[in-house]
């Protein structure tokens, strides 16, 4: 069984077209099946390989001048490996970036499957995003897998099999609550606040399961049970529970120091503390902005949370952090929406290329660093300005409650 979002088989590199190319400034690890095919390549250009390849720890393709290009991309920006070798002796990463994947295997009691998807780096992908509503499609083997699934998930047979059908099951309803019940009144800024406290809420009770109970079918069930309650919530109505939304001094210093702490992240290039400069310079006017009802760019955010529950929330069901997961969507939303207002600022309005690019940036920084994921799960634990409470004020000073 595969999982991927449905506009997945669209999507075609563009090759020297593209702006930002990812064979400049990323240091490409080699696979040690492709490395050995390039070890033994013949002629000039098994030379080329040799010398062009740095075998300082794993094996990689050297970079170039200041731009630090691959060795191997030529002036017009093509691969030569590609021209000269054909795409199956691509490296594993060249062959298939920007697709992600999540395996799930010997997994007691369940088939093996695997959920794919594409990584928002790469501006061909966004655009594909951006393009229509985050929607999965289920791609069987055969009418007999999907027999055998279907009565394994009925009823699982062993403690480890329901324990992740509970957790992927908790990730339906955090889709089902930011989708909403379709009511075109309520589809807007608030509707998205609402649902962004209702998800970040829920996480924080999935989270005290697990962390309180080492019996996974006990887990497993306390999951269904909290899944279940939201699944019934009525969504966007008024609760009165949520607290004032902070003043507009508040929301200022709130969002200065959660730029101040997003500066400590590692830069993937000079936009990244341009932008975190920009962005805490006109805090105010964006604000104020947010304030006065502006709308463009909400739509996206919540299928940019779509995307990060869909890529993220199921391996806490092997590391038993939920709470990181959802918070990392929340945040990630939020500051593509900080982005969109920004350029409303300044153009008057937010154009579809402006919002690509801003999502295609914050993913090259946040999403392909590991070293700036695991700075952020961290600071989700420690930082009380990630806590649901903090992320629930940044969501109402954006969308409104």
């Amino acid at each position: 069984m595969l999982i991927k979002p449905s506009y997945y088989d669209k999507f075609q590199g563009i090759a020297s077209r593209c702006r930002d190319n990812c064979c400049i400034g990323w240091e490409i690890d080699i696979d040690e099946e492709t490395d050995q095919y390039y070890q033994n390549v013949s002629g000039d250009f098994g030379k080329r390989l040799k010398e062009e390849i740095s075998r300082d720890g794993t094996p990689h393709f050297r970079l170039k001048g200041e731009k630090e290009r691959c060795a191997f991309l030529n002036d017009q920006n093509l691969c030569d490996i590609f021209i000269r070798l054909g795409e199956e002796h691509l490296c594993g990463i060249c062959r298939e970036h920007p697709r992600f994947y999540e395996w799930y295997e010997e997994i007691p009691g369940l088939t093996d499957w695997t959920e794919t998807g594409l990584g928002l780096c790469c501006e061909e992908a966004v655009r594909l995003f951006v393009s229509e509503p985050f929607a999965l499609v289920v791609q069987w083997k055969s009418e007999e897998e999907q027999r055998q699934w279907e009565k394994m998930t009925e009823y699982p047979q062993t403690e480890e099999a329901s324990y992740l059908l509970a957790v992927l099951s908790a990730r339906e309803t955090v889709f089902r609550l930011l989708k909403g019940d379709g009511n075109q009144n309520e589809a807007g800024r608030s509707g998205l606040a609402d649902r962004s406290i209702q998800i970040l809420q829920m996480a924080e009770e999935i989270q005290d399961c697990m962390d309180i109970s080492g019996n996974l079918e006990e887990t497993a069930k306390n999951i269904r049970k909290i899944s279940k309650y939201y699944q019934q919530l009525e969504l966007y109505k008024k609760t009165g529970k949520h607290k004032e939304n902070l003043s507009n001094e508040q929301g200022s210093a709130y969002f200065r120091q959660l730029f101040s702490i997003l500066k400590e992240l590692e830069p993937m290039g000079d936009f990244w503390l341009n932008i975190l400069d920009e962005l805490d310079f006109y805090i105010d006017e964006l604000l104020f902005l947010a304030a006065s009802g502006q709308e463009e760019g909400a739509e996206c955010c919540k299928r940019l949370m779509e995307y990060m529950i869909y890529r993220y929330f199921g391996k806490c069901a092997f590391d038993g952090d939920i709470s990181s997961k959802v918070r990392l969507a929340v945040l990630f939303a939020v500051l593509v929406q900080l982005m969109d207002l920004n350029a409303v600022r300044i153009h008057g309005c937010l154009s579809r290329e402006d919002q690509m690019e801003h999502i295609r940036l914050l993913s090259k920084e946040i999403e392909y660093s590991g070293e700036n994921l695991e700075f952020l799960q961290n600071a989700f634990w420690e930082e009380e300005i990630f806590s649901k409470e903090g992320l629930s004020e940044a969501v109402k000073a954006l969308w409104g409650v």
